[in-house]
C-alpha cells in the first residue's frame, strides 16, 4: 500500500519552488543588474572628480538607468512576494494528517496489520498445541520409563534405580537441541530486530 496524499502534496511543493525559484532568479538578476549600474555610476563618477574632466552626459545616461533598474527590481519584489502568498495549498498538512487517520489507518489496517497480527495469533495458538503435544508425548515417555524400571528393579543407594541411565530419554538433552523446536527469548529478541534467528539458521523449510 501507499499514502497516495503525501505523493501528491510532494508535487505540489515542487511545482511551488519551481515557480518561486524562476521568479527568484529573475529578482536576484534585477538585484544584481542595479548593484552594477551603480558601481559603475561610482565609477564613472570618482574618474570625472579625480581627472576634472565633465561625464554629465554618461551620469545622466547611468542616472536613468539605474532609475529603471530600482523599478524593475521593486516589481520583481513585489512578484515574488505575491507568488509566495499566491501558492497553491490545494492539499495541506492538515489534509495530510486528516487523510491518513480518516482513510489510511483504517485501509491499512484492514489490509495489512490486522490480518497479520491474526496469523501471528494463530500461529501462537498452534505453538500453544504444539508444544502440549509435545508435553505430553515426554509426560507419556517418562510414564512409560518408570513402569519399565520398577520391573527391572535394582534399587541403587539413592532409591533410584540403577538402570535409570541405561534407558535412553526421548527429550531434548541440550540447550541448543531444545531451541531448535522451541521459541525462545534469544528468538524473539532476533526477530525484534528484523533478524532471523539464529536458532532455525541451518533448518530448511519443508
Amino acid at each position: 500500500m501507499e499514502f497516495k496524499i503525501i505523493g501528491e502534496y510532494v508535487k505540489q511543493q515542487e511545482r511551488n519552488t519551481s515557480v518561486l525559484e524562476e521568479i527568484g532568479r529573475s529578482r536576484d538578476q534585477a538585484r544584481e543588474e542595479l548593484h552594477a549600474l551603480k558601481t559603475e555610476y561610482e565609477r564613472l563618477a570618482a574618474a570625472m572628480f579625480a581627472s576634472g574632466v565633465g561625464a554629465d552626459s554618461e551620469l545622466d545616461t547611468l542616472s536613468d538607468r539605474i532609475d529603471a533598474a530600482e523599478r524593475t527590481l521593486a516589481r520583481r519584489n513585489r512578484e515574488y512576494e505575491f507568488v509566495v502568498g499566491r501558492q497553491s495549498t490545494k492539499i495541506t498538512i492538515e489534509d495530510i494528517i486528516a487523510s491518513w487517520n480518516q482513510d489510511f489507518i483504517p485501509e491499512f489496517r484492514a489490509k495489512v496489520y490486522d490480518p497479520a497480527i491474526q496469523a501471528l495469533l494463530d500461529a501462537k495458538l498452534a505453538y500453544i498445541d504444539a508444544f502440549r503435544r509435545y508435553r505430553d508425548a515426554v509426560k507419556q515417555h517418562e510414564g512409560i520409563k518408570r513402569g519399565a524400571l520398577q520391573v527391572l528393579g535394582g534399587e541403587s543407594a539413592s532409591g533410584g534405580s540403577r538402570y535409570r541411565y541405561s534407558l535412553k530419554n526421548v527429550d531434548f538433552e541440550t540447550i541448543p537441541e531444545a531451541g531448535k523446536y522451541k521459541i525462545t527469548a534469544a528468538d524473539l529478541y532476533d526477530l525484534s530486530r528484523d533478524k532471523s534467528p539464529r536458532s532455525v539458521q541451518y533448518v530448511k523449510r519443508g
